[in-house]
């Protein structure tokens, strides 16, 4: 950990120093004599700790600590002092221990094995945080990205013409043996490809596989109708018939559709 000692003691700061550097783990980044240059100090050397003194002329540590706990990730304060009677104001402006002089070398160690724990935890559990936010970021761009990309129309050859279907005209796909059908409203287009080859090219957002023979347009269903056996019956805005959902799906099937 990065550490500024704060005391208007010159031997009080030296003491300090060589506990914390004969530990061989932690470094002492500077030293202040008082509140002001506490405040200084934190801005040019950005401590994670900083072990300080409560009685200083000019600012005091409490003084000192008030104005460093409002800033934007402040560092931890330990305050270390020869009287008691501050400890409660003390925690009252967030310091994370209160030390009495002379300061107990494994008294010390103890609390700077702790602060150095919180510390590494703090910096995962961000580090955790980023990487989530990124992931999440990522994982949209994608699927925004994927979405682009499928394609906005299908052409079929339909009796001596090909004709264009529009995606968001239909209602949904069928298996054919080897090919399949493409279902709109204005009515059933032959297709040479087979369902799982027509399917990848349409939004899986918006297309769902909801039986082995048919892949439904989630936007266009208007209800779900129980069947018994955990099977359903699908019916579609414009359509005339209804369509499977399979046993297997209806899982899946209920926890897309936010069914109660």
């Amino acid at each position: 950990m990065r550490i500024l000692i704060v005391d208007d003691e010159k031997p009080a700061r030296e003491e300090l120093r060589f506990l914390i550097e004969s530990g061989g783990v932690d470094l002492v980044v500077g030293e202040a004599s008082d509140g002001f240059e506490a405040l200084k100090g934190m801005e040019l050397y950005h401590p994670e700790v900083i072990l300080m003194d409560i009685s200083m002329p000019g600012m005091t540590g409490l003084e000192a600590a008030s104005q460093i706990a409002e800033t934007p990730s402040p560092p931890k304060i330990v305050f270390i002092t020869a009287f008691d009677q501050f400890a409660l104001e003390a925690f009252e402006v967030r310091a994370l221990d209160y030390l009495l002089k002379p300061v107990d070398s494994h008294r010390l160690k103890r609390t700077l094995d702790r602060l150095r724990k919180e510390t590494r935890e703090g910096i995962q559990e961000q580090l955790s945080q980023l990487h989530d936010v990124a992931f999440s970021q990522a994982n949209a761009s994608m699927n925004h990205a994927s979405a682009k990309s499928k394609s906005q129309r299908i052409t079929v050859y339909h009796e001596g013409h090909f004709v264009p279907i529009q995606i968001d005209e239909i209602l949904y796909l069928k298996a054919e043996g080897r090919s399949s059908s493409i279902c709109t409203e204005s009515g059933n287009f032959s297709c040479r490809r087979n369902l799982s080859d027509l399917a990848a090219l349409l939004n899986p957002h918006t297309f769902y596989r909801c039986h082995r023979g048919y892949v439904v347009n989630l936007e266009k269903i208007s209800t779900v109708d129980p069947r018994g056996d955990n099977c359903y019956a699908l019916g579609l805005r414009g359509g005339q018939e209804t369509i499977p959902l399979s046993r297997s799906h209806a899982a899946e099937f209920r926890q897309l559709m936010n069914m109660d």
